[in-house]
């Protein structure tokens, strides 16, 4: 049987879609006869969906939609064009508006757990300035609990990355030294731990080995992210 750390960052992958098709067909198998695992994607999801929503919408050029058309036979000149462009953007509307009806729904049968409860988490998806994910980071504060796991390669192997969190109004606090291609999983100072909060900037700098040697951060801050706690 998985050890519960090694089925969390499973169903962690999952909800980001960080597996490849093959992986994904089997956990979806897996799903059937694994409650287990059904719920802790489900927790995954909810935890995940702030920073969803938290994004702003992109809207593609009108170009993009006749493009598409085109593709697939359809000829504006003969006059179908405005009929297909106003059918494929009712339709955009409806997809549009399902999707928001699921998140609602992911809201309503997922409710989160009590604050107060040991088992709330935070995560964080820390991007470089591509916006590409390049850790994640969770985090269970009331348990003194930290993990963060890479998701590329390290941007310079002759330093090491360093998180820190970002209280507003004071200095960077060093939350450790990330292991490279590695899960890093530690425990926390409880006044550390405390500053794990929803909505809390998290950053990882490059350093030299060992660390800062100043207890703040000394080089580029390579990946930031904000922690997104249950909605």
């Amino acid at each position: 049987m998985p050890a519960p750390d090694d089925l969390d960052v499973l169903a962690g992958e999952y909800a980001l879609g960080l597996l490849s098709a093959d992986e994904r067909a089997t956990v979806d198998a897996r799903l059937r006869r694994e409650p287990e695992l059904a719920d802790l994607i489900a927790d995954w999801e909810r935890r995940l969906l702030p920073l969803a929503l938290s994004q702003p919408p992109v809207h593609p050029p009108s170009q993009v939609w006749w493009n598409i058309a085109r593709s697939i036979g359809r000829d504006e000149r003969a006059g179908t064009g405005r009929r297909w462009g106003a059918w494929l953007w009712r339709g955009w509307a409806l997809g549009a508006s399902l999707v928001a009806a699921g998140l609602a729904a992911l809201l309503v049968l997922h409710q989160p757990l009590p604050l107060s409860s040991p088992q709330q988490r935070l995560v964080a998806v820390l991007l470089d300035a591509q916006a590409k994910p390049a850790w994640l980071v969770s985090a269970t504060p009331e348990a003194d609990r930290l993990r963060a796991r890479p998701l590329g390669p390290p941007p310079d192997p002759q330093h090491v990355q360093e998180l820190w969190a970002l209280p507003p109004g004071s200095a960077p606090v060093s939350l450790g030294v990330l292991e490279k291609d590695t899960i890093v999983t530690r425990q926390l100072p409880r006044e550390k731990a405390a500053l794990l909060t929803p909505g809390r900037g998290v950053a990882v700098s490059l350093e030299p080995p060992g660390g800062s040697p100043t207890g703040a951060p000394t080089g580029p801050v390579v990946y930031k992210g904000v922690l997104v706690g249950d909605v």
